[in-house]
């Protein structure tokens, strides 16, 4: 027993060692300022998931805000802000504020625009079939697409992502978003699962198969895997395994040219939510989603209107630093201690042990984001 006790006491101490020395490491990288505008307004717990990658990723490459402090996920955003059982708050911009903000920021990331529902900001994020209930906030509204308008015409970085069009958005207000990002959303979302079991963990909440059998005769399958296509008029789909799918996943895919510019693989799996959009004139589009589809699948998706590969990030014209992610790009498990280490990426994904989940934000997330900032905005040296 001494003997284990002693090899467990030397294994420690060398572990321990080894993230010093990673630590060490990170911290002879220079200090760099961008002063990064983050709006999330789907925070229900001080996690902050949906957009809690994005700083961990500005740490790692040790990007600071103004005061020279990296940025913490819980309190630098703008959006929704939980404060404990129903206690909440707003941080908004004024219309009188946006010349000075799209002056004093860098770059703009909307991380989520949909918004949180009453009493939902205190319970667990992996608590399923909430149900529906009054909406505390949510939303594009016009100061935030007023702000991005801004930036863009004073050509600084923005990047809009999964949620921003969709309900609770107006129209008017989308249609705007969609011309400043040159593209046109279908009104579709969709998303993979490992299993169809309403019950798992890692299956769909109830309120999908109650709204499949709704509209279908045939009952919700609950064994297999597959993609669930939800439209925002509440029309569901479902494609399965072997019946219209070949391979589960999608993936994402870049061409020759965009993996040498943007330093990404040429495929990638995702497993999170996506949406179809179409992309407008002159707009460029650096990566795509692709579903592996059968037969009967290409022809579900031919009668539904849909094409079977659509954008995965879209830059609104050549040269332009204006994108947007057509999925939940921000939203990736992470492990906050592993931003401030030299190889953290690694050992954040070791740590995670969702193989696709640590490999999207390891080879495509991090190294798409790092381009796009360090090529389209103005990093500089704090004095």
């Amino acid at each position: 027993m001494k003997t284990i006790a002693k090899i467990a006491g030397v294994l420690l101490v060398l572990f321990v060692a080894l993230f010093l020395v990673l630590n060490i490491a990170w911290l002879t990288q220079p200090k760099r300022t961008l002063n990064v505008f983050i709006l999330d307004k789907t925070v229900t717990h001080p996690s902050c998931p949906e957009h809690s990658s994005l700083t961990w990723l500005l740490n790692h490459l040790r990007l600071v805000g103004p005061d020279g402090k990296a940025y913490r996920t819980s309190t630098d955003y703008w959006g929704f802000m939980p404060m404990g059982h129903q206690q909440f708050d707003f941080r908004s911009i004024r219309i009188h504020e946006i010349d000075a903000y799209s002056a004093a920021f860098d770059m703009a990331y909307y991380a989520d625009c949909y918004g949180v529902h009453a009493f939902e900001w205190y319970k667990d994020m992996g608590a399923k079939n909430i149900g529906s209930t009054a909406k505390v906030y949510g939303g594009l509204n016009q100061n935030d697409f007023l702000l991005l308008k801004r930036m863009h015409e004073v050509g600084k970085l923005i990047i809009g992502e999964y949620n921003m069009l969709n309900a609770p958005t107006n129209a008017l207000i989308r249609n705007k978003a969609e011309e400043l990002f040159n593209l046109r959303y279908s009104g579709w979302s969709g998303r993979y699962y490992p299993t169809l079991d309403t019950a798992s963990a890692y299956g769909p909440p109830s309120w999908m198969l109650n709204l499949y059998e709704s509209q279908h005769p045939e009952p919700w399958p609950m064994h297999g895997c597959g993609i669930v296509l939800l439209h925002n008029d509440s029309h569901l789909e479902l494609l399965q395994l072997n019946a219209e799918l070949l391979e589960a996943i999608p993936t994402i895919e870049v061409a020759a040219e965009e993996q040498q510019t943007y330093g990404l693989p040429a495929t990638t799996p995702y497993t999170g939510w996506f949406e179809l959009m179409y992309p407008g004139p002159e707009a460029v589009c650096p990566a795509s989603f692709a579903l592996q589809l059968t037969e009967q699948g290409a022809q579900r998706m031919q009668r539904l209107g849909l094409p079977c590969r659509f954008p995965a990030v879209v830059q609104a014209a050549p040269g332009s630093p204006t994108f947007y992610f057509c999925a939940d790009f921000a939203e990736n498990p992470n492990v906050p201690f592993c931003a401030k280490l030299r190889g953290g990426l690694l050992i954040n994904g070791l740590l995670i042990g969702n193989e696709h989940e640590a490999n999207f934000f390891q080879h495509f997330y991090a190294p798409l984001m790092q381009h796009l900032i360090e090529q389209h905005s103005h990093v500089a040296t704090p004095q």
